[in-house]
């Protein structure tokens, strides 16, 4: 197990915002099972992660465009076998409660279910996300845990609205299995 010095090193955050976080439950992993859920989906190869936002703006474009009845929650799947600076195969998702006709590059479908997941959550925007990922990847390492499907981006509170990106909170779903 790394001390706190040494972690504070590995994920570039200071010892006080680690306490801080600690304090306030986040960058807190869990194990749960996540359901499967009824989703509004476009998959695209973006040029890199930063792309993301633009992915975003056409689905709450089309969204709106289409009078689609969703949450204001959403899902990130990111699909290569490894990280990439360049050409990233995502996909965003918006859960809604009725499926649709598939249109162009918008496709309706079911996010299937995790039945075992290695989760943390961490507030505001997704610079925190290397943080939050690195310690996750510590606690699957050190719980007997390995890495078993495709990690998900779960914006539970996501900008927009209203709602500023300090203000954000975003939940990373890992499957795992038992080693």
């Amino acid at each position: 197990m790394f001390k706190i010095g040494e972690f504070s090193k590995l994920v570039r955050v200071s010892t006080r915002m680690l306490r801080h976080y600690d304090k306030c439950g986040l960058l807190r992993p869990a194990e749960k099972e996540i359901p499967a859920i009824n989703v509004l989906s476009l998959r695209e190869v973006v040029g890199k992660f930063e792309d993301e936002p633009a992915q975003w703006d056409k689905m709450w474009a089309f969204i709106k465009q289409n009078g689609i009845d969703c949450k204001r929650t959403g899902y990130s799947v990111y699909h290569d076998d490894e990280y990439k600076d360049e050409d990233v195969d995502m996909e965003i998702a918006v859960p809604v409660s009725v499926l649709g006709e598939n249109k162009h590059d918008f496709v309706y479908k079911e996010l299937e279910a995790i039945p075992l997941a290695a989760t943390i959550q961490f507030p505001g925007p997704y610079d925190n996300y290397n943080k939050a990922m690195e310690k996750l990847a510590v606690w699957i390492e050190q719980n007997g845990y390995e890495f078993a499907g495709l990690i998900r981006g779960h914006g539970i509170v996501m900008p927009g609205d209203g709602v500023a990106f300090e203000d954000s909170l975003t939940e990373l779903q890992v499957p795992v299995r038992k080693v």
